[in-house]
């Protein structure tokens, strides 16, 4: 079954819009890749900004990354099996930095917006490596060595290095890239040398108390800084921070451009809500839900919750095995054990 993306589904707050996204299929290991030809304004500091919508859980799966041929410096960042996000690096000792949030992110219905300040030089070496969600600073654990010195780089800004979106570096001599990312991407900035707050990209509605973009881009990109926006579907990787970094596309086509955004969120099947142990398959950012399971294989969407008002949305019928195949409302209490309970759907 699949859920088409035709309805409009606005997020509540709307001031500044974000007009498209990226969706990532992990199968089709996609990526966008680029090599960095210039020297940072500062690659002991680095600001990443970005939103995101999760599709498979459960896997590790990487925001970004980036390596260089014949060296064990490199960087990851994404999420864990475990559903935690991770940041970490590797330096030219084969030695491991980085922190993991304590909080578990797992919510497909939901736009997340991530701000990481990388700040090897700050004095206080906690502060070193950050991680805002939705302009909230997220507790951490920091992992292997832990905080690092004062003279680290991670690479993701450094001349020579082969960096990755929606993907992290095997290989830079190749490339090849390992870790795809599954979901969606929108609005993906990199700040070189300048350390900027979560503020600087988003702001709480005064009204909603929802968390929303802000325009960027006016902010200092710096010499090796970008700025994806996603918005020309022939040239998915074009750079918008006027340094012209554009990355190039790997297992990506036009048709990934979408216009499920932060503010213009749509509803997907959710990967959390269905029959235990006979769940869809789940790929195309989770507008697609197979099964071969001869048995029922129920699924609910996301944007639980609705009781009033007027909806719309679209599914369309690819395939199906077996006599019958229902579509409506759900009761959202329990766990779905028994496909024919009633206190589970209505028919």
């Amino acid at each position: 079954m699949t859920l088409l993306q035709s309805g409009l589904a606005k997020s509540l707050a709307v001031a500044y819009s974000l007009d498209d996204s990226l969706r990532y299929n992990s199968g089709d290991s996609p990526a966008l890749y680029k090599d960095v030809g210039a020297d940072p304004d500062n690659g002991l500091i680095m600001t990443l900004s970005f939103w995101t919508k999760r599709g498979q859980l459960g896997s590790y799966v990487r925001i970004g990354g980036c390596k260089k041929a014949g060296t064990t410096t490199n960087l990851e960042f994404g999420f864990m099996d475990s559903n935690l996000f991770e940041f970490y690096f590797w330096d030219d000792t084969d030695t491991a930095y980085g922190v993991n949030t304590d909080a578990v992110l797992r919510d497909c219905s939901a736009w997340y917006h991530f701000t990481i300040i990388f700040n090897a030089a700050d004095s206080t070496a906690a502060d070193r490596i950050q991680i805002w969600v939705n302009g909230v600073r997220q507790d951490t654990t920091a992992r292997n060595s832990g905080y690092p010195p004062t003279d680290k780089v991670t690479g993701y800004t450094t001349r020579d290095f082969i960096r990755g979106a929606g993907t992290s570096i095997a290989n830079p001599a190749t490339p090849s890239f390992q870790y795809p990312f599954d979901g969606y991407l929108s609005d993906f900035a990199c700040i070189d040398g300048t350390v900027y707050a979560a503020s600087d990209f988003g702001e709480l509605d005064s009204t909603t108390n929802q968390w929303i973009a802000k325009d960027i881009s006016d902010l200092t990109f710096g010499q090796n800084g970008f700025y994806l926006k996603f918005e020309d579907s022939a040239n998915l990787g074009n750079d918008s921070s006027g340094n012209n970094y554009d990355f190039t596309t790997v297992n990506l086509v036009a048709t990934d451009q979408m216009i499920d955004t932060p503010t213009n969120n749509f509803c997907t099947w959710n990967p959390l809500w269905g029959r235990t142990g006979k769940m869809p398959v789940l790929t195309e950012g989770n507008l697609i839900g197979a099964s071969s399971d001869a048995a029922q294989t129920p699924i609910s969407a996301t944007f639980a919750g609705i009781q009033s008002g007027k909806w719309y949305w679209e599914i369309e019928i690819k395939a199906k095995g077996g006599s019958d195949c229902k579509i409506g409302l759900l009761n959202s209490s329990g766990e779905m054990s028994d496909v024919n309970q009633s206190n589970h759907y209505y028919r």
